[in-house]
């Protein structure tokens, strides 16, 4: 017995993973406007470098620091949300005065003339770096960062999941996505499964579907909206505006349920992996068709 890769179970397979992918990009988008509206990735990077420094005062002169600063508007200054590592090494350089004299560890330049001792561990770092100086060379404090910012890389893309988590499970019941009727649906109606998987395989042959252009709230927002209306177009048993898409007996609700923790497990995996599975699939399905008999040629 041979798996026609050419077949149905094929096809309904690309089908979710293109309906998965769309999700996806809904909750990524979803995620990056939330993201931006609770200004998530400068919490995050301020909570790293005070982890990283250990010293408050230090890391409020350094996110004001002209070359770290982002937006500099007078009235609407906003933490950063990255830092190159030259531009944190020379604005931490350019803050701190080096020990001297009797004094132990660096001072921290103040409004005017004042001057403060940084916090004792973050001289004993500084002094640990191969230079041994209390204010170390460029490249020094730049690796430095740069291995730090690996951790709090970390820590953003575990904050982000829950957040897309929590999009998702909102998404999956707002729009009432059951994996399960969906694939019962695709399975029963040849026509829509056909339409599906047009689009599906029209959407692998774009290299930049799966890349999140929602680097800001308004282009997140837009991103969605266009993922959502591709979603609609597809004719599937989604939104709870039409009656036959409402359980209405236990074993209904439990089935819906089941199939709201697949697509929520589902959309979790994010918008490239589905994009890669679907690429793979598509291309699996294809080499599975038998190519056209050529008719008999004649005398």
């Amino acid at each position: 017995m041979s798996l026609d890769l050419g077949g149905p179970a094929i096809e309904i397979a690309i089908a979710l993973a293109f309906v998965f992918f769309l999700l996806s990009l809904i909750a990524s988008h979803v995620t990056e406007w939330f993201a931006g509206l609770l200004n998530l990735r400068a919490k995050t990077l301020r909570d790293g470098l005070l982890g990283m420094l250990g010293d408050g005062d230090v890391v409020d002169r350094l996110l004001k620091h002209p070359l770290v600063r982002t937006d500099l508007q007078p009235g609407r200054e906003r933490d950063p949300s990255y830092i190159a590592p030259e531009n944190f090494a020379l604005a931490l350089r350019d803050l701190l005065e080096p020990a001297s004299g009797e004094e132990e560890v660096p001072q921290l330049k103040l409004e005017g003339e004042a001057r403060k001792s940084v916090d004792p561990k973050l001289a004993t770092q500084l002094r640990a770096l191969p230079s041994g100086d209390s204010i170390p060379h460029v490249p020094e404090i730049e690796k430095w960062f740069d291995e730090s910012m690996k951790r709090v890389g970390g820590w953003y893309k575990r904050k982000s999941q829950l957040v897309t988590i929590a999009v998702a499970v909102g998404l999956v019941l707002a729009l009432n996505l059951s994996t399960l009727r969906i694939a019962e649906q695709l399975n029963g109606e040849p026509k829509v499964l056909a339409n599906v998987v047009a689009k599906a395989e029209a959407a692998a042959e774009d290299d930049g579907s799966a890349d999140s252009k929602g680097a800001d709230m308004k282009a997140a927002g837009e991103e969605a909206e266009g993922a959502v209306h591709d979603l609609a177009s597809l004719s599937l048993p989604v939104f709870w505006t039409e009656e036959k898409n409402r359980p209405s007996s236990l074993d209904e609700w439990l089935l819906a349920l089941a199939g709201w923790l697949i697509t929520i497990a589902a959309v979790s995996l994010g918008a490239p992996f589905w994009f890669d599975a679907l690429g793979k699939l598509s291309n699996l399905r294809m080499a599975g068709k038998k190519p056209p008999e050529e008719p008999a040629k004649k005398g």
